[in-house]
């Protein structure tokens, strides 16, 4: 069942069209995550979905209910801004029970929510503070407590944690991605990290100048982009792209040449012919600077910086000197800069990508 579904949607701001013809079906309690650079379109199309912003086109059902003119208080949605819009002189109590009194819900049924709301997101001993005296990461959450006592159809999240310092985002981020599992409820969450999406999502929707790029399951979209866009955006480190000066095809598999270097590639099963091929995208993870099971080998590099992290070691690479590449290894390897290092590849898990940018195996 869909809980949500966008069927053609549009959005102009006088003659300038920012949202070009969405066509998504949000599926009943799922936690989607609209993804992509700033100024795609994600935050205008999540508040079209609340009601701040008008449709211009397309039709946007609720439950199966077209719901395009419904006014937003009636949509049975909950939003959480990226701003917590606390009211300052009300305690944590007083501001998640604020909508629920201005609606006419009861005493009691307002006092058990909220104290549902409050065990769920472990802000007992806050109950009696006022905004003030709270973390950053304590006003996100009475802000999400604020739209769980309001028992939503489903949840919208704009950009939720982006105030908050690095720690405290993986720390809510891991908060919100319990709490969906506890309520089960719908979730469409808004953000440019696409770190947040991999770890969050059941489904992420990636949206490039007010278009869907693609959109399925985290590692459906890691493993099988459609496009150089969404290879590029998926993906941290990101993905390297080389240009292919040439791609020769024969019997025994291909012949790539990079640069001023050619390496032997086995063809791709089912790719066809891939002469036209003018880039291969390489993820930083698939390459190594040791031969190991299941890799080829692949190019000569000069190390221009190495970050060893503990547990992996980012390479910084070239080319020739001239293509910048990216590895990522398990491990700590001593390469220094100025080295020039025999590289190997996982050939099974790169993709190569036509002069319109798709990806062609």
């Amino acid at each position: 069942m869909n809980a949500i579904e966008l069927k053609g949607i549009r959005k102009s701001f006088g003659a300038s069209e920012v949202i070009h013809g969405v066509d998504l079906a949000v599926e009943e309690g799922k936690f989607y995550v609209f993804v992509g650079p700033s100024g795609c379109g994600k935050s205008t199309l999540l508040r079209m979905i609340a009601g701040l912003e008008d449709i211009t086109g397309g039709d946007l059902l609720i439950d199966g209910k077209r719901c395009n003119d419904i006014e937003p208080a009636r949509r049975g949605l909950a939003m959480v801004f990226q701003t917590y819009a606390l009211y300052p002189h009300m305690s944590v109590e007083q501001n998640m029970s604020f909508g629920l009194r201005m609606t006419g819900t009861s005493k009691q049924e307002t006092a058990e929510r909220v104290a549902e709301a409050v065990r769920i997101l472990q802000l007992e001993p806050l109950v009696k503070r006022k905004p003030a005296q709270l973390s950053g990461g304590q006003r996100q959450r009475v802000a999400i407590g604020r739209a769980i006592v309001r028992h939503p159809r489903a949840f919208l999240f704009d950009e939720p944690l982006s105030n908050l310092d690095a720690e405290l985002r993986v720390q809510m981020r891991v908060e919100i991605a319990q709490l969906h599992e506890r309520l089960g409820s719908t979730m469409i969450y808004v953000t440019h990290d696409q770190v947040e999406a991999m770890t969050m999502a059941d489904r992420i929707v990636v949206l490039r100048d007010g278009r869907v790029e693609q959109h399925g399951e985290p590692l459906d979209l890691y493993n099988h982009p459609e496009n150089r866009f969404v290879a590029g955006f998926i993906g941290s480190p990101k993905m390297n792209f080389l240009p292919l000066n040439a791609v020769t095809q024969g019997d025994t598999g291909l012949e790539l040449t990079l640069g001023t270097q050619s390496i032997r590639w086995a063809t791709p099963s089912g790719a066809g012919d891939l002469t036209g091929a003018v880039e291969l995208g390489v993820r930083p993870e698939h390459l190594s600077a040791e031969d190991r099971p299941g890799y080829a080998e692949f190019v000569k590099m000069h190390v221009k910086l190495v970050e060893n992290l503990g547990a992996q070691t980012l390479i910084y690479a070239s080319l020739d000197g001239d293509q910048p590449i990216t590895m990522l290894m398990e491990g700590q390897v001593r390469p220094k800069s100025g080295d020039v290092i025999q590289t190997y590849v996982r050939q099974d898990l790169c993709h190569f990508f036509n002069a319109e940018q798709r990806v062609i195996a």
